[in-house]
Order: structure tokens, then C-alpha cells, then sequence
């Protein structure tokens, strides 16, 4: 019945993201569960997919499903930059669990876990032990706090108190220069 009514209504038959879920949308894009390669028969083949802890429920059955944002991305010299989201929309289990046994980029140890268990699906082999995630070239949330742990040990800043930035102030308008700050 389900199917018939989806067909019937063709074209009308669209997502059900209410306002709330796409207001929660780019904090789910900043740390999500997974990003993985989209599929070469996809319409955006060089978009990344990004599984979020977000959940679009189907109008008709009420099915719930994982949402994924589809992004297209550009590498600048300050990293990368977001250039368009093509596509936000619930996926069912069997199309997560099919986008996993592909190209992963990056994998949340932690939130997989509890993704995976809660929607009962099988951890595929890539996802399974460390060993098997570095054999992959998977990055985790552990990777990135690494990283970020040694990119602010090297990170040098300066500070100075008020006499001292009264003093430069001083310095640098009696030069004819600007106030400068570090």
C-alpha cells in the first residue's frame, strides 16, 4: 500500500526535514558520524557524503532515517571550503550500510558505534579495529584530537599587559605608525 501511494503521488512525494533539523544541520556537518565517497552513479559522483546523527522521519510509513548531507568541497590554501550543499535527505539503513562498504574517509569511533547499534546494522570489516581503519586510511575523532593537540603545542602566541600595550601604543603613535596587535 505504502509503495502505491508513493507512486501515486509521484512528483508531490518529497523529503520531510522540518526547520529544526536543517537548523541543526551545520553542526551535524562539523562532526559527523562518517564521510564517504559518493557514489560514481550518483548526480554529484564528486560530492562527499556526510552521515549526520540527524533523523528525517518518511511522511507515509513512518520509517526513520538517517539523514546525509551531500557536500561539494574546495581545497584552498587555508584548507578546505564548503562551496555547496547539494542534497539533504533521510537514506534507509540498507543504502548507509552499502555507502560504508565503500571509499571512508573519516569515521567517529564513538558515534558509529551507537549509530550502527541503533539502527542494527553490521559494522563492515573497514570499520572494525584500529588496524583495519589505518589499513584503510580511515581518520578518526581520535586522529583529529591528535592532530589538534599537536597544531596548539606549536602554536605560539603573544601577549602583553596593560603597561607594556601602553607602552607600544605610545611607541608606535609617536612613530607615526599604526597600533599594531599580536
Amino acid at each position: 500500500m505504502h509503495r502505491l501511494l508513493k507512486w501515486l503521488l509521484g512528483q508531490y512525494y518529497g523529503h520531510n526535514l522540518d526547520a529544526k533539523t536543517l537548523k541543526e544541520l551545520p553542526n551535524q556537518i562539523n562532526q559527523p558520524i562518517a564521510v564517504m565517497e559518493s557514489a560514481k552513479t550518483s548526480t554529484n559522483s564528486d560530492a562527499f557524503i556526510v552521515l549526520t546523527k540527524l533523523i528525517e522521519e518518511d511522511v507515509l510509513d513512518g520509517e526513520k532515517k538517517p539523514v546525509i548531507a551531500s557536500l561539494i568541497l574546495k581545497e584552498t590554501n587555508n584548507g578546505v571550503e564548503l562551496v555547496n550543499i547539494t542534497s539533504v535527505h533521510g537514506r534507509n539503513t540498507r543504502q548507509i550500510q552499502q555507502a560504508l562498504r565503500g571509499k571512508v574517509f573519516y569515521w567517529d569511533k564513538a558515534k558509529g558505534s551507537q549509530f550502527m547499534n541503533a539502527f542494527q546494522l553490521q559494522l563492515p570489516s573497514q570499520l572494525r579495529s584500529d588496524a583495519s581503519l589505518s589499513k584503510a586510511n580511515i581518520k578518526t575523532n581520535l586522529d583529529l584530537a591528535q592532530e589538534e593537540s599537536l597544531k596548539n603545542q606549536y602554536d605560539v602566541k603573544f601577549s602583553m599587559d596593560d603597561a607594556e600595550q601602553s607602552s607600544f601604543d605610545k611607541t608606535a603613535k609617536r612613530l607615526g605608525g599604526k597600533k599594531a596587535y599580536l
